[in-house]
Order: structure tokens, then sequence, then C-alpha cells
């Protein structure tokens, strides 16, 4: 009697560890399902290859924008600041300038062509976003349907942005969080290279 007492409790002990196992097991796999649903969502925000190469091939297309096309079309006043100086960098396709005492910095790139990845490079990027740290807040976020990259150190925001799938934007002010300078930002100051995107 003793001998199948103890196979009894050997039996029941066995059965409760088996049953703690499959437990473990479901979990985990149900762990790994909302993983793998997480990443699937966020490969479906991100934009896929054939959508880059989409954007890519029509860039290639295009013929840049000139030097002297870039500074006319650039903003003469920005966030209720007149425009302190503004210089095409040759060669680069890019137009960079300053406003209010050089607190507001904006610089605009035509992806257009094929000797400037920009636009390229801004999308690949927004797919991965490296981490924060304790000197640098990265925020990856859409605003009013523009997908913006902002780097957020020492008080000053760095913004970045694509326009109209051509023009890299970036948007540099001092003593001013993301919100604050999207909030201040108005994109309508770019008009005149949305219209020259032809």
């Amino acid at each position: 009697m003793k001998h199948t007492s103890k196979i009894s409790v050997f039996l029941l002990v066995l059965s409760i560890l088996f049953s703690c196992k499959n437990d473990t097991k479901v979990d985990g796999e149900a762990k790994m399902k909302s993983v793998n649903t997480e990443v699937s969502k966020e490969k479906k925000d991100s934009p896929s290859n054939s959508d880059l190469e989409k954007i890519k091939e029509t860039l290639i297309n295009k013929t840049p924008l000139t030097d002297e096309q870039l500074v006319r079309a650039f903003p003469k006043e920005l966030m209720g600041f007149p425009l302190d100086e503004v210089n095409a960098i040759p060669g680069m396709s890019q137009v960079y300038g300053q406003f209010n005492d050089g607190k507001i910095a904006l610089s605009v790139v035509d992806a257009a062509g094929n000797k400037n990845p920009a636009a390229m490079t801004f999308l690949s990027f927004y797919d991965y976003v490296p981490p924060s740290n304790e000197k640098s807040k990265l925020i990856k976020i859409e605003r009013d349907g523009f997908k913006t990259i902002s780097d957020y150190k020492y008080n000053e925001t760095e913004m970045q942005l694509l326009l109209d799938n051509r023009f890299m934007v970036n948007l540099r002010a001092k003593a001013m969080t993301p919100d604050e300078l999207w909030e201040a930002f108005d994109i309508e100051s770019l008009k005149k290279y949305r219209e020259l995107n032809r």
C-alpha cells in the first residue's frame, strides 16, 4: 500500500510539472505571437522596398533645381522672423539659411536626379530610428501627414522631414521642444518648393 501511495504522489507531482511546462510553453508562444504582431505592425507602418523604389525611380527622372531656383524659393520669413542670410551649397542641390540672429536655421535639399540620395536615406532611417540616450532624444512621429524625425538635445531641436517625396527639409531652433517647433513652423512657408516640384 505504501508503494502504491508513493507512486500516486510521484504521478501527481509529475502531472503538475508537465502541466506547468505546457502552460509556460503556451505563455511563451503567446508572447512570441504578440512580438511578431508588433513587428508586423511596425513593418506595415513603414514604407516598403517597392514604395522606396517607386520614389527613387520618380526622383531619378526629375531634373534637380538650380542653385538660383533653390535660393529664390527659400522663405524670406520663418516663424515671424526675417531671413538673416541664405546660401546655396555648390554642387549639392542644397540651400541653407538662418533667421532670428541664427537661432533658427533651415536647410532644403533637392533629392531629384541620381546624385542625391537624401530622400532614400531619410525614408530608410525613418524605418529604424535608434533609441534615445541621456544626451539626445530622438522622436519619430507623423505630424499633419508629414513623417518627421526630431533630435532634441541641450534645449535645441533639429527636425527633418521629406516634403512631397522630393525635398529634404532640416529645421533647427534653439530653446524649443519638437512640439513647440512644429507648432511655430508653417509648412506653407515652403510652398514655392512645392510649386517647383513638377
